[in-house]
């Protein structure tokens, strides 16, 4: 794990990536596209992430772009070996061969520099959306279960009654964090009794 420090998870590599900070009161990230501070109770949680995935026209380009190298290659090269026979065959079959090789090779190599695979978290900044990227990597599980531990953390902390709310207010928002597991049944049930009183 790329770590700078205990709250620092760092994905970027070559072709790019994310940073994540994690500091006591919200996440700081830098991503390829955004780059912001987000409070963790802000960030959605696990039932609205998605996966994704880098376009892979990189790799198609590579490919079409060889094929028809090989195809000019072929044309201008087909005066210099025979035409018929086993031995055109065999020069065919030979020029095919490595062509195959350096075609697979080159878009192999593309695919694994340019493809990367991620989940897309949605998040809140203000009245703006924007979305955190974690690259599927050996990093994955641990930046994810982070910022759950430290959403569901900060979501906890808003169960302290708000004198602001009006008690459907307050029952709404315990509803809501019993949904999202921030406080267990029993919680949301004491803490619901004590509105009534």
């Amino acid at each position: 794990m790329n770590a700078t420090n205990e709250n620092t998870v760092d994905q970027r590599s070559l072709t790019g990536g994310p940073l994540f900070r994690f500091c006591e009161r919200h996440l700081e990230y830098f991503g390829g596209e955004w780059a912001f501070k987000a409070r963790y109770e802000d960030i959605a949680g696990p039932s609205q992430y998605l996966r994704g995935a880098t376009a892979d026209w990189p790799t198609r380009l590579a490919f079409f772009y060889l094929l028809i190298l090989g195809l000019v290659l072929l044309q201008t090269r087909s005066g210099q070996y025979p035409q018929y026979g086993s031995e055109g065959l065999r020069a065919v079959g030979t020029f095919a061969g490595i062509f195959i090789g350096v075609l697979i090779a080159v878009c192999g190599s593309v695919y694994y520099l340019t493809h990367k695979e991620y989940t897309i978290i949605p998040v809140r900044i203000g009245g703006e959306r924007a979305h955190i990227l974690v690259l599927r990597n050996q990093q994955h599980d641990t930046i994810i279960h982070k910022l759950q531990t430290e959403r569901l953390k900060s979501l906890r902390l808003l169960s302290a009654p708000d004198p602001a709310n009006s008690p459907n207010e307050e029952l709404a928002k315990l509803t809501r964090l019993r949904d999202e597991g921030a406080i267990t049944e029993d919680e949301f049930r004491q803490l619901s009794s004590a509105l009534a009183a």
